[in-house]
């Protein structure tokens, strides 16, 4: 493109010096980001990825599969899903701060960004062969809580120090055991792991936060 540093500096809204250190790969990029670099120079966003490392591979799938990176102001026009970085574990959870909103993302074609929706990345093993690691899927937090055997399920976990863990499981189980408290048995696809049990209780500890209404990458 024959742009200066400054230049280039200037239409992505930051200075020539945090273009050095993106030069230089001592800045992350973000999704939008990256989008937005693509745009300057005229790319399809894929084609910065070269050879992804495996913290890349999420933004590939969705390219690949014809999703389009967008700002919030798709999102107030009613366009995309929101992408939150939950990292839920189809296995053993790992706790972590709040997640961050990574973005929206528009799919290619005629699918409902109704209110609730959301994307998540799969990670972990125990739900293979249904879910794959790295699969990105969609989820809603709208949802009947009454009855969740058979669902597959998005389930909040926080510990001690306040921070939360994320898991992806099929309730197996369903026990009422009071008016405030509920027993799951939290089954994986994979043989491998083990059911566990958790409760839903007014503590707040542990609660079923979405379910899982299919993925959209392969």
């Amino acid at each position: 493109m024959g742009l200066s540093r400054e230049q280039f500096a200037e239409q992505l809204g930051t200075d020539a010096k945090n273009v050095y250190r993106l030069e230089r790969g001592e800045e992350n990029v973000g999704l939008l980001r990256l989008a937005r670099i693509a745009e300057v120079l005229g790319l399809d966003p894929a084609a910065l990825l070269g050879r992804p490392r495996p913290a890349q591979r999420w933004m590939e799938g969705l390219l690949q599969e014809g999703w389009t990176l967008r700002g919030a102001q798709s999102r107030e026009r009613g366009l995309g899903l929101e992408m939150l970085d939950l990292r839920p574990q189809a296995g053993g959870g790992i706790s972590q701060p709040e997640p961050q909103r990574m973005g929206w993302a528009e799919p290619p074609r005629g699918f409902s960004s109704a209110e609730g929706l959301f994307l998540a990345q799969i990670r972990g093993e125990s739900m293979q062969p249904e879910l794959q690691d790295g699969q990105w899927a969609v989820f809603t937090r709208l949802f009947d809580g009454a009855r969740l055997i058979d669902e597959r399920v998005l389930v909040r976990e926080d510990d001690a120090t306040g921070l939360a863990s994320w898991v992806v499981k099929v309730v197996r189980d369903q026990v009422v055991e009071s008016a405030d408290r509920v027993r799951l048995t939290l089954h994986s696809r994979n043989p491998l792991f083990a059911d566990r049990d958790v409760v839903l209780d007014p503590s707040g500890d542990t609660a079923v936060v979405a379910l899982l209404l299919g993925t959209v990458t392969r």
